[in-house]
């Protein structure tokens, strides 16, 4: 199996590479060489199999009765994907550490990212579509969260340091901060709530900008009018 593997000098100096690959075969040169090219290295690059090869045991051809190396490309030990997680094989998808090392938020992130792509495709949209845009870092407020932070007694207490990137978590402070009181919450009948800006009251101070913890108000200049 090659569920976790190994990148670097082994057999125990190397670093594990979560690869979630199962091979069988009753011909253990042909699936040495199958590794391999799933790997992208050179087979005769490999002693033992290079040794193999002069001893004409290697098979005139492979048969891959599922998939074949050339079904999910990878490239330096990770599984290769496009903006959307699209491996090259179009109808597989790949997220987390075998895709590139990261944290869990990334690997849920990508896993979100994935799904908007695979309901675009389903729905007979170019995959990406519906994917939110990133917003600006500079627009975070990390001033009101506290980094010496790093063990948490609940959910409720986890969820209450997370900065909410785009999204507003409802704090108000944009509301107390306006001098002009131009902003206001407004909620429907489902108990969902938007803030509304009143532009005949709106000065461009920027105020609500500045303070806002999860960068939702943001400044657009207007275009000049000739």
């Amino acid at each position: 199996d090659g569920i976790v593997g190994m990148q670097g000098q082994g057999p125990g100096s190397g670093d594990p590479v979560k690869m979630d690959i199962v091979l069988a075969s009753t011909d253990y040169v042909a699936m040495d060489i199958a590794i391999c090219r799933i790997l992208g290295i050179e087979p005769v690059g490999i002693p033992v199999l290079k040794r193999a090869k002069v001893r004409g045991m290697w098979p005139d051809r492979i048969g891959y009765p599922i998939h074949c190396p050339e079904d999910v490309a990878i490239k330096h030990g990770f599984v290769v994907v496009d903006e959307n997680y699209q491996t090259t094989n179009p109808k597989i998808f790949a997220v987390g550490d075998v895709v590139r090392p990261g944290l869990l938020t990334d690997a849920i992130g990508a896993g979100r990212k994935t799904a908007l792509a695979i309901g675009d495709i389903l729905a007979g949209k170019r995959p990406g579509m519906s994917a939110k845009r990133v917003i600006d870092i500079q627009r975070i407020s990390l001033e009101y969260f506290d980094p010496r932070l790093v063990e948490y007694e609940d959910l409720d207490h986890c969820g209450a340091q997370c900065s909410s990137c785009g999204a507003c978590r409802d704090c108000g402070i944009c509301v107390a901060i306006c001098p002009e009181s131009a902003i206001s919450r407004i909620e429907n009948k489902s108990g969902q709530y938007e803030y509304q800006v009143d532009e005949k009251r709106c000065i461009a101070c920027g105020f609500c900008a500045g303070a806002c913890p999860c960068g939702i108000w943001d400044l657009i200049p207007n275009t000049p009018l000739e």
